[in-house]
C-alpha cells in the first residue's frame, strides 16, 4: 500500500480560481487545500454551483485572542 500523497494546488490553478471569482463576482475560497480540491472549485464555478461557504476552514485562532 503506498501512502496518501496530496499535491498543493499550482498556480495556474489558483490564479484561474481569482480571476473566475472576479470575473463573475463571486467571493474567492479561504483556502485551497489541494489541487484536486482547486479542480473541484474550478468546476463548480463553471456549474454555477460554487459556494464560497463550502470552502470555509475554521482555522480557531479567532477564538484564542486575548482581547475578544
Amino acid at each position: 500500500m503506498s501512502p496518501l500523497t496530496i499535491l498543493a494546488p499550482t498556480d495556474a490553478q489558483l490564479s484561474y480560481i481569482a480571476s473566475l471569482c472576479n470575473d463573475r463576482g463571486l467571493e474567492p475560497p479561504q483556502a485551497v487545500a489541494s489541487k484536486q480540491e482547486a479542480s473541484d472549485i474550478i468546476d463548480r464555478i463553471l456549474r454555477r454551483e460554487y459556494d464560497p461557504d463550502h470552502y470555509c476552514y475554521p482555522f480557531g485562532w479567532e477564538q484564542d485572542l486575548p482581547f475578544s
